[in-house]
């Protein structure tokens, strides 16, 4: 079936959207509509907040890079550094890193730690179920969104106007 996308497409089959998701927040609003000769105008303030889950996800493994039950939005999986390499005895201890992208290391590149001491750095077996790895999960959210949403409509102007912080 893939080359048959491909053929048609141009591209390989795209990932689908079969997550079953959770997703729980709050929002409050503020607003002010009013009106003045011909012109319309209204203002808003809005503050939320929401946190999402992936609660069903064909994914056995739990292999990252793709969506897991348990996996949180704003999940980034990365490497711990040390700094970047500034001498060239550092590099000649350093653990090897080509699992990263094959290349060699150089001075002022970024030094990632081997946190499992098997001297090297790498992905492991790319899942989350590892618990001893290189890898380490960094969770992003923001605490607040904040918005301030602003219209005004007259006779010759139109102007929206949408702030997000």
């Amino acid at each position: 079936m893939d080359s048959l996308y491909r053929g048609v497409l141009g591209a390989s089959v795209p990932r689908e959207n079969a997550a079953d998701l959770k997703t729980v927040g709050w929002e409050f609003t503020l607003g002010w509509k009013d009106r003045i000769g011909d012109l319309n105008y209204s203002a808003s303030f809005v503050l939320s907040d929401s946190q999402g889950e992936v609660t069903k996800f064909d994914n056995p493994t739990r292999q990252i890079g793709k969506h897991y039950a348990g996996e949180k939005f704003g999940e980034i999986w990365g490497f711990k550094t040390d700094g970047l390499f500034q001498t060239q005895e550092q590099l000649d201890h350093a653990p090897d890193m080509t699992a990263l992208n094959g290349e060699s290391r150089n001075l002022g590149d970024v030094r990632f730690r081997d946190i499992d001491g098997d001297g090297k750095v790498d992905f492991g077996d790319n899942t989350e179920t590892i618990r001893v790895t290189d890898l380490f999960l960094v969770i992003l959210h923001q605490d607040i969104n904040m918005e301030l949403p602003w219209v005004l409509n007259g006779r010759e102007l139109i102007s929206l106007s949408f702030f997000k912080g």
